[in-house]
C-alpha cells in the first residue's frame, strides 16, 4: 500500500459519522452488571475436573500393575560368577609350547555325577562344589604346601569371596564362614565333616528338617525365597547363614531380615527351609524362634529340639530326648531313652514310647495322650490335671480321676500334668 492510498483511508475515516454516540456510552455505564452465573462456565469446569480425575486414576492403576507384576527369573550374569581358581602346578598344565612342539595335556579330575549338584542363585557369594579326585588321577597331582595328597579326604565347602577360591580343610582344622544376600533368593548346598555335635540356631525360619542316615558327614541344604510383593520402607529383606566349626562341634545360625511393609498392595510369602542329613550317634541341639521342626531317625547322647512359635514332630529317636514348644503341638512316634516333652499352649501325643529312667509330659492348656511300651509293673505313675480328666488303662489297671493319680512302684518314673487339659496313659503290648 502506497502513501496516496493511506491518505485517502484516513480522510474517509475522519469524514465517516460515528456509529456510537455519547448517549450510548452513558447508558452502557449506568446499566446493571451482567450476571455470569447462568453462563456455560460451570459445565466446562465440571468436565475439566472429570478429565483430570480420570487421568490421575489411570496413571495410578497403570503404575501399580507395572510395579506389582512379578519379575521373571533371570539368568545371573556370568561375569559376576566367581571362577574356580586353578593351580597350574597342581594339575601339571603346560605353560607355553616351545620349539613348536605340541603340549601334552593331562585329564582333569571328573566330578562324580551321583553327588547332588549346586545351582548358583543370585546370592552375594556363589557356591561352587569341589571336584572329586578319582584314584587314577591321584598320582598326577603334586603335593601341596601342607603335604602330599595320598588319599581323598572329606572336605568342608566354605563360602567364596573375591580374594580366594573354595576352601578345603581337614577334620582337625577349625573353620568359619558366612553366606548372605540382600536379594530375594539364596541357595546353599554343602557338606561338613568330622562333626559329633550340632548346634543350630534359627531366627524366623519357615521349617527345619533333620534326618539321620548311614553317611559319615553332615549334608546341609538351605533354601530362601522372598515372594512378598508390595511397597517397602525401612530395612530391606534378606537372609544370612553363618557357621563355625570348633573341634568336632558345628555351630550354624540362620537369620532372616524382614522388610517393613506399608500400603495395601502387599501379598505373598517367605520360604526359608533348613534341611540337614546327619550321621548316627551325633548330639543335636536345635533352637528356633519361629517355624516347625521335623526330625526322624536320630540317635545320640542328647537330642534337643525347641521352637517358640511352631510344632515339633519327631519319629524314631534314641537317646536323651527333649522336645519343647511354646505355642505349638508336640508329636513323637517311637522313642527309646529318657524323654521330656513340654508345651505351654499345645497338645502332646507320644506313641510307642519305651522310657528309660523317666518320662515327663507337661502341657499348660492342651491335652496329653501317651501310649507306653514299658511294662506296667516297671513304671511309677504321677499324673495330675487342674480342670481336665485323667485316665490310665492297661492289662492290669483301669483308673479314672479328675485330680491326681499316683500308682506303681517301678524304677521308671512317668509324670504327666496339664492345667486345663486331659491326661491319658495307655500301656500297649510289645
Amino acid at each position: 500500500m502506497n502513501e496516496e492510498l493511506l491518505q485517502r483511508l484516513f480522510t474517509d475515516l475522519r469524514n465517516s459519522p460515528a456509529e456510537t454516540s455519547i448517549e450510548d456510552v452513558s447508558r452502557w455505564v449506568n446499566d446493571e452488571k451482567v450476571d455470569f452465573s447462568s453462563t456455560d462456565s460451570a459445565p466446562l469446569l465440571t468436565k475439566s475436573k472429570i478429565i483430570l480425575m480420570t487421568a490421575s486414576i489411570t496413571i495410578i492403576i497403570t503404575g501399580a500393575i507395572v510395579f506389582l507384576t512379578p519379575q521373571r527369573n533371570q539368568t545371573p550374569d556370568k561375569t559376576n560368577l566367581s571362577p574356580i581358581p586353578v593351580n597350574k602346578e597342581l594339575y601339571n598344565l603346560p605353560v607355553s609350547p616351545e620349539n613348536n612342539e605340541k603340549p601334552s595335556y593331562k585329564k582333569l579330575p571328573v566330578k562324580d555325577s551321583s553327588l547332588p549338584t549346586t545351582y548358583p542363585g543370585p546370592a552375594m557369594h556363589q557356591i561352587i562344589p569341589i571336584p572329586i579326585v578319582s584314584s587314577d588321577d591321584k598320582e598326577d597331582i603334586k603335593a601341596t604346601s601342607e603335604g602330599a595328597l595320598k588319599s581323598q579326604i572329606n572336605t568342608i565347602l566354605a563360602p567364596i569371596n573375591k580374594s580366594q577360591g573354595s576352601i578345603t580343610t581337614s577334620e582337625t582344622v577349625d573353620t568359619s564362614g558366612v553366606w548372605t544376600t540382600n536379594s530375594k533368593m539364596l541357595t546353599i548346598d554343602t557338606i561338613f565333616s568330622g562333626v559329633t555335635e550340632l548346634v543350630l540356631t534359627g531366627k524366623y525360619p519357615s521349617q527345619i528338617s533333620i534326618e539321620g542316615s548311614e553317611r559319615d558327614n553332615i549334608a546341609f541344604n538351605y533354601q530362601y525365597d522372598y515372594q512378598i510383593k508390595g511397597i517397602y520402607t525401612g530395612k530391606k529383606s534378606g537372609s544370612t547363614v553363618a557357621y563355625k566349626k570348633s573341634g568336632s562341634t558345628l555351630f550354624i545360625s540362620v537369620e532372616n531380615r524382614e522388610g517393613v511393609m506399608v500400603g495395601v498392595f502387599t501379598y505373598g510369602k517367605v520360604i526359608s527351609n533348613v534341611s540337614l542329613t546327619l550321621p548316627k550317634n551325633i548330639t543335636v541341639r536345635v533352637n528356633s524362634s519361629y517355624g516347625d521342626i521335623i526330625a526322624k531317625q536320630l540317635s545320640g547322647a542328647s537330642i534337643e529340639l525347641n521352637t517358640k512359635y511352631g510344632d515339633v514332630e519327631a519319629q524314631s529317636l534314641i537317646g536323651n530326648v527333649n522336645l519343647q514348644s511354646g505355642y505349638g503341638d508336640i508329636t513323637l512316634h517311637e522313642a527309646n531313652g529318657k524323654v521330656n516333652l513340654s508345651t505351654k499352649y499345645g497338645d502332646i501325643k507320644a506313641y510307642k514310647i519305651k522310657a528309660d529312667e523317666s518320662l515327663q509330659l507337661s502341657s499348660g492348656y492342651g491335652d496329653i495322650d501317651c501310649r507306653l511300651l514299658s511294662k506296667e509293673e516297671a513304671c511309677r505313675l504321677n499324673l495330675s490335671t487342674g480342670f481336665g480328666k485323667i485316665s490310665v488303662k492297661g492289662n492290669e489297671v483301669d483308673i479314672e480321676s479328675t485330680k491326681k493319680i499316683q500308682i506303681g512302684k517301678g524304677s521308671t518314673t512317668v509324670s504327666a500334668s496339664s492345667s486345663f487339659g486331659d491326661v491319658k496313659i495307655r500301656f500297649v503290648e510289645l
